[in-house]
């Protein structure tokens, strides 16, 4: 439970923003902060959002090697899409009015997997079939689940509430006089 206060609103009384370009500085900072948070005396409930991760199902297409057989990469992007979620060809409507989406699949209605791609085929600009596989290849990557910018600048922010008994004003300080020492 967050109790409500006057003023500006805020996520949590203690926030360190870090900023750059890269994410993997990024992580390392906010990691360095969420430690130096949990450290400190009468901080609770820190959050750091570069721990938490989404996997993404990432697809890198062989340009050269599709222009060669003469595959459009549109044509390749089109044949994922079709074997992972299914492309929307048009709609119809019932006599009540509703109207209901008519999605095409490879598969029918059996489960998706990572695998339903590497399992097509994609059209080439001569009409020969060609293997999905040979052209592009599919991995999960781990990412973070939210970038956040500041006047167009990456950033995160790491943030803590302050346990009962302390003040924020306080904890504030001993947390500056920490960063100060860091380099």
């Amino acid at each position: 439970m967050k109790e409500f206060k006057n003023g500006t609103p805020e996520d949590a009384p203690i926030e360190i923003a870090f900023f750059g370009l890269s994410l993997d500085t990024l992580k390392r900072l906010a990691n360095m902060g969420e430690e130096l948070l949990k450290n400190t005396e009468g901080t609770t409930y820190v959050r750091n959002p570069m721990n938490t991760t989404t996997s993404d199902l990432r697809i890198v297409i062989n340009k050269d090697k599709a222009g060669m057989l003469g595959v459009p990469i549109h044509e390749i992007q089109k044949t994922i899409r079709l074997a992972m979620t299914g492309l929307t060809i048009g709609s119809i409507t019932d006599d009540e009015g509703k109207d209901y989406s008519i999605v095409a699949t490879l598969e029918g209605n059996k489960k998706k997997t990572i695998d339903n791609p590497h399992k097509s085929y994609v059209g080439s600009l001569t009409g020969a079939q060609i293997p999905l596989k040979q052209l592009a290849n599919v991995e999960f990557r781990n990412s973070p689940t939210l970038i956040e910018h500041y006047d167009r600048e990456r950033s995160v922010t790491v943030r803590a509430q302050v346990k009962p008994g302390y003040l924020t004003d306080n904890v504030t300080k001993v947390i500056l006089e920490k960063l100060d020492q860091i380099k």
